[in-house]
């Protein structure tokens, strides 16, 4: 296998995908208002337009998340990502589910173009915006988090001493039953985005 590839895909396309996962990040917190509109600036991805924070510490906070994320792709153990938007009482509000089948994404987008696969992204930034028109507000004092559901142990962590790293992996024992009300959203509303074929 050569140097640039790894588990599947290669190494640009890894990179694509955390650059649409972080842009859509940050366009879903402007869309769900998560955070004050003030907060974003307009920018361009894909040559769609889409909003990014301007706060440092919310921009570190989801870039390290992303090169997290890009360390399971690498290794070929990421399944999915949820931003998973939490009320004041840290009970499960709404979330935005990526699934990854990176193997079988190998075989169907070895022939694929690199302007193909970004228009395909593109499309799915656009429908981003169009979710606030089909789910209610979101209560007041709202926050997010990023959770990361991989197919084996986390990558290890290149953390600097005295720094925490970024991801905390969970026992078996400590993982949330599906059927805890903590887990569960009342009254779920799915709303398809996009799937990438």
């Amino acid at each position: 296998m050569a140097s640039s590839e790894h588990a599947g895909w290669n190494i640009g396309s890894k990179e694509i995908l955390c650059e649409f996962l972080e842009a859509a990040f940050h366009h879903i917190l402007y869309t769900r208002d998560v955070y004050p509109q003030e907060l974003f600036q307009r920018g361009r991805l894909y040559n769609v337009p889409i909003q990014k924070s301007r706060h440092p510490d919310l921009n570190e906070y989801i870039s390290s998340a992303v090169f997290s994320i890009h360390k399971w792709m690498v290794k070929g153990g990421l399944h999915t990502v949820v931003l998973l938007i939490v009320d004041e009482k840290h009970t499960p509000v709404e979330r935005f589910v990526f699934r990854f089948q990176l193997a079988r994404a190998q075989e169907e987008a070895a022939g694929l173009p690199l302007d193909q696969i970004e228009r395909t992204l593109s499309a799915f930034i656009s429908k981003i915006s169009l979710t606030h028109a089909v789910v209610k507000p979101l209560p007041i004092g709202c926050r997010f988090q990023i959770l990361v559901h991989s197919l084996g142990t986390a990558p290890s962590e290149s953390a600097s001493v005295g720094e925490e790293p970024v991801w905390a992996e969970q026992a078996p024992s400590d993982r949330p039953n599906v059927a805890d009300p903590t887990v569960l959203i009342d009254s779920p509303v799915i709303v398809p985005i996009k799937s990438l074929q």
